[in-house]
């Protein structure tokens, strides 16, 4: 009974709890169920990456470029100072930079630690998304699906070594979460032919636009991919222009302001370093996962199974995943881009190749403890029992093995003595000095904060590397032989 004792309240209450106890939240948490073995699985990465190398290795650009806005007051700084004479364009897509500036104002943390703890976040961020894209992809087929393709992708090596094991994965994550979203809407709007997927797909691109460039070009072949398997109308035609549209116009104050003081190749340049869209194009990189023979990205020799979940699709027409792998192992170099879509063509081939070969086989009538249970019924718990420990063996093995991968093969920070180096740089050397490292460039960039002429960075745009070749050679810069040789790699 409320406070006040009224019979309007009493029936007010009433009513509300009867709607309480209609409203079906078990169906609404059952549909989130599927997500937590690869949260889970993601959760225990983490700790095995932290405890492997507690120091991780610092991404010094992508925290240059966070100091940079912080300093700027929030706004957009034309370079990024300390990388070369002059600086580099600052160009990259702004949004976790803006977000660990902020981190960085709010918290006493540093921005190594800010940048390791987003990565941590956004990698369980990520599991959630996937399992979401797996469900959704695989919509009528078994949870096993759901649960296999999500975990598959938590503990594929080529995916968090450039993702979690390096603070600089929570940019890319923060691209690839936009991604995996954007993928979930795309098959919502071209195969389901939902509408109202329109706006939530807007937004997603427009978020990866402003988190990675890599990832942006993988969005739109992959959204032009479901639009001829699945749609091919006009109809289709219009909803994917408003997606692509949309996007660039909500975007379009940042890239405009980059375009006016840089010129519009930057991003070509940006999109195409270490690797990255149309760096090489060749079927090599996907022939290096199937087969696989550098340890450091596919150590789990289950990926071979994408080929019999290739063909497969095949003989039953479906077009979407071989087309997939097909067109993103031409078109990306980065393996992480591959190993995303085979895992999808490894659960079709777990799920629907090997589990019903290895279960069908009948129980006789003297193995059932309870005459009165039909037989039917014992072959059906038969079968799923035989599935739940084919799998679950399958996910405990995999997820060993990548925790193993997580646990030594990080990436570690510099020595102390390094940092002590460049905090003797920044207190004893005047602020306009210039440095040339034969190694660790970028972070004697970021803790001396001082310029350096040859940072990796250089290579974004090839009139940056003619001015740090020329600066070099003129002899314009003064080294410090401690530095060289505390930064020589260890």
């Amino acid at each position: 009974m409320p406070p006040n004792g009224s019979a309007s309240d009493s029936s007010w209450y009433s009513a509300w709890l009867v709607g309480l106890r209609s409203w079906e939240w078990r169906t609404t948490a059952q549909k989130y169920v599927d997500t937590l073995p690869a949260m889970g699985v993601a959760v225990l990465m983490i700790i095995a990456a932290y405890y492997g190398h507690p120091a991780p290795d610092p991404p010094a650009l992508y925290l240059e470029m966070a100091r940079s806005i912080e300093q700027a007051g929030y706004g957009i700084p034309t370079t990024v100072i300390h990388h070369t004479k002059g600086g580099l364009p600052f160009a990259y897509p702004p949004l976790a930079f803006y977000t660990m500036a902020v981190l960085k104002d709010l918290t006493p943390l540093t921005y190594l630690e800010i940048a390791t703890g987003m990565t941590w976040v956004e990698y369980v961020i990520f599991a959630l998304v996937s399992a979401i894209f797996a469900r959704t992809l695989f919509t009528d087929r078994t949870r096993w699906h759901h649960i296999v393709a999500s975990v598959l992708i938590v503990v594929t090596p080529a995916i968090y070594f450039w993702q979690l094991l390096q603070p600089s994965g929570s940019v890319r994550l923060m691209g690839q979460i936009f991604l995996v979203g954007g993928l979930v809407y795309g098959l919502r709007l071209f195969r389901d032919g939902e509408q109202s997927a329109r706006l939530p797909a807007v937004v997603l691109f427009a978020g990866t636009i402003l988190s990675h460039p890599s990832y942006v070009p993988f969005f739109g072949v992959s959204y032009l991919l479901m639009y001829a398997v699945y749609d091919r109308s006009i109809k289709g035609v219009i909803w994917g222009a408003t997606v692509a549209i949309g996007g660039i116009v909500v975007t379009a104050p940042w890239w405009g302001l980059i375009v006016s003081r840089h010129g519009v190749e930057v991003f070509f340049y940006a999109a195409g370093t270490h690797g990255g869209v149309g760096a090489r194009t060749s079927v090599r990189p996907l022939l290096a996962v199937l087969l696989p023979t550098d340890g450091r990205y596919t150590p789990l020799r289950i990926w071979s199974l994408a080929i019999i979940g290739g063909l497969y699709c095949l003989l039953q027409r479906r077009w979407f995943l071989p087309l997939w792998i097909l067109i993103t192992s031409i078109l990306f170099q980065p393996v992480r881009f591959i190993a995303f879509v085979e895992a999808f063509l490894v659960t079709v081939a777990v799920c629907e190749v090997v589990l019903p070969t290895l279960r069908e086989h009948d129980l006789s009538l003297d193995d059932r403890p309870f005459d009165h249970i039909p037989l039917s019924r014992w072959r059906e718990f038969d079968r799923q029992l035989v599935s739940s420990v084919i799998i679950g063996v399958l996910l405990l093995g995999t997820v060993a093995m990548g925790m193993g991968f997580a646990h030594t093969n990080q990436r570690t920070g510099p020595p102390p003595a390094f940092y002590d180096a460049t905090e003797w740089l920044h207190e004893e050397t005047a602020s306009d000095t210039t440095i040339v490292s034969y190694a660790r460039t970028g972070h004697v960039a970021f803790y001396s904060q001082r310029t350096v002429l040859n940072t990796p960075g250089g290579r974004m745009e090839r009139r940056w590397r003619i001015q740090t070749i020329q600066a070099t050679k003129r002899r314009t810069q003064v080294m410090f032989p401690t530095c060289v040789s505390l930064s020589t790699p260890h």
